[in-house]
């Protein structure tokens, strides 16, 4: 498997993930599990460092910290701007076309 190879299967594998575990995160919001919430968060965030998305990495790691700290309310204040960083993200790695 060569360079480009690798990049596009991380990328298809990151693609195809990330929306189930923004549901899951909604999920965990609404029933207020802060347990639940910051798992969640953990797991996008190391999705988005592996393919170098900064901007989603970091909206990702204050909804995990409000979940690591029990207070919700800033994870759901963060989780519109979850969403448009992983659809910026989506565009960039998706075909023009």
């Amino acid at each position: 498997m060569d360079d480009d190879e690798l990049t596009a299967t991380v990328e298809h594998a990151f693609l195809e993930e990330i929306p189930a575990l923004i549901e899951a995160l909604r999920d965990g919001l609404q029933e207020g599990d802060a347990q639940e919430v910051g798992r969640h968060a953990h797991s996008i965030k190391s999705a988005s460092a592996n393919v170098c998305a900064e901007a989603l990495r970091e909206v990702a790691l204050q909804i995990e910290k409000a979940g690591i700290e029990g207070d919700l309310s800033p994870a759901l204040a963060h989780m519109t701007e979850l969403e448009v960083q992983f659809e910026l993200v989506k565009q960039e790695m998706l075909p023009a076309g």
